[in-house]
């Protein structure tokens, strides 16, 4: 979908396997450490309009985002974090839009129930 509307997409994982699905699909993957420099450059984050933050470990999320924003300052950086309670420090590493999984399941359970 992103490509549709005129996005170059690019895929980093520290793990190639996770990356194969992504390669089956003719989109570009670097396997490297997101918070690593070198790592962002060769995905092209420096030219990147949007980036997309979505790792298990809120602290690691947090660094990548922070990694992210110092090299590029006008990127919107959309971060899926774990807890609710670490939104605020997605926000501050410079995050400009936070989807906790706790609070949006703790919505899906209330929604549910009052069906």
């Amino acid at each position: 979908r992103m490509e549709t509307l005129g996005h170059e997409i690019c895929a980093i994982d520290i793990n190639p396997l996770n990356l194969q699905a992504f390669n089956q699909f003719g989109i570009p993957t670097v396997t490297g450490d997101a918070e690593a420099p070198e790592v962002l450059t060769s995905a092209g984050v420096h030219r990147a309009q949007i980036a997309i933050v979505c790792v298990p470990v809120d602290e690691v999320a947090q660094r990548a985002t922070r990694a992210i924003r110092k090299m590029n300052r006008d990127i919107r950086i959309v971060v899926r974090c774990r807890y609710a309670r670490n939104a605020d420090e997605m926000r501050k590493a410079g995050a400009d839009f936070v989807f906790s999984e706790e609070a949006y399941a703790a919505i899906e359970l209330v929604r549910m129930v009052d069906e």
